[in-house]
């Protein structure tokens, strides 16, 4: 994927194939190094603990903003449990609670933000020569 972040936001929020991006920054050392690439499957369901991509919506990007941000999901989103934030206007607005793991820290990122949110499915690899690929998933927990 090609171009400006706004326009790479976009390609992203219509993709329906699983593709892969560089990772730029350290907030998922040790799991994601910078400079990694990871393969994201935009149909594939999310469930708290999975690391995914939070597809920024471009009109709300500001310049110099990545496309989006690898995160970790922290909980499950359900209705009755959807956390909030208090506004300027103080109107409540919901969120998605995710984490980073350098520094360890948890945020809520406005749903109005967000354009997508999409799972990892592993690290993308592509062989010396360049001319196979493959995706190298996750460790599952069992296996931790």
């Amino acid at each position: 994927m090609t171009g400006n972040a706004r326009s790479i936001a976009r390609e992203w929020m219509s993709a329906s194939e699983p593709f892969a991006t560089i990772v730029r920054g350290d907030c998922m050392v040790p799991d994601i190094a910078d400079g990694e690439c990871i393969a994201i499957d935009p149909t594939a369901p999310v469930s708290a603990g999975d690391l995914v991509i939070v597809v920024k919506r471009p009109e709300r990007m500001q310049d110099g903003e990545p496309p989006g941000a690898l995160k970790r999901l922290v909980g499950r989103i359900k209705r009755s449990r959807i956390p909030f934030e208090l506004r300027e206007d103080e109107e409540l607005e919901p969120c998605l609670f995710v984490e980073m793991t350098n520094p360890p820290k948890r945020m809520f990122v406005p749903y109005s933000a967000i354009g997508a949110v999409f799972k990892c499915i592993g690290k993308a690899r592509r062989s010396d020569d360049g001319q196979s690929a493959w995706i190298e998933p996750w460790p599952t927990e069992a296996a931790s």
